[in-house]
């Protein structure tokens, strides 16, 4: 057997430790729920109470609007599109908008839960990676109907960005 050299061990164990980082065990999980039994229950009764949610006067003509805009910069690439089938993936990046940086601490992920948005930033953010300022979080089951996320996130100098993602999940 061929021995490595030192170079050659750190330079595998560097790529190594680098996977790991990129590639957690969670994100090889095949899929998480996004909402709990509890939330789920609370939607259902809100449906059959109201109909469908409906998210009109949240949306613009697109699946993404902004509802504050003096911090970062959200850029949604995924969920994108009106109507996706679950799972989901998440993928939010946050882009400094001038000298400010990101705060990251900040980032507020909240899910429209009938009339009322419910904070999902922890759940979410344990399902996810976070590289830098993108977070990315893959295999979300949800529930087929209409979604809401509201993504809140500020920067250094106080400044705030809002934006809401609508789409349906069809089965």
């Amino acid at each position: 057997m061929r021995k490595l050299s030192r170079h050659s061990a750190v330079l595998l164990l560097a790529v190594t430790l680098q996977l790991l980082v990129i590639s957690p065990a969670s994100a090889m999980e095949d899929t998480f729920s996004f909402l709990t039994t509890e939330e789920v229950a609370t939607r259902n009764a809100h449906i059959s109470e109201s109909g469908e949610l409906d998210f009109t006067t949240l949306m613009q003509e697109d699946s993404i609007s902004l509802k504050r805009n003096d911090g970062p910069t959200i850029a949604v690439n995924s969920p994108v599109g009106f109507e996706l089938k679950s799972p989901i993936d998440f993928d939010v990046a946050l882009q400094p908008r001038g000298e400010a940086g990101v705060d990251m601490g900040s980032l507020k992920i909240e899910y429209k839960l009938g009339p009322i948005w419910t904070n999902v930033t922890r759940r979410l953010t344990r399902e996810a990676r976070i590289i830098g300022n993108r977070l990315i979080a893959k295999n979300a089951d949800l529930p087929a109907g209409n979604h809401a996320l509201r993504v809140t996130v500020a920067d250094a100098a106080q400044g705030t960005t809002t934006a809401i993602v609508t789409f349906t999940v069809v089965e």
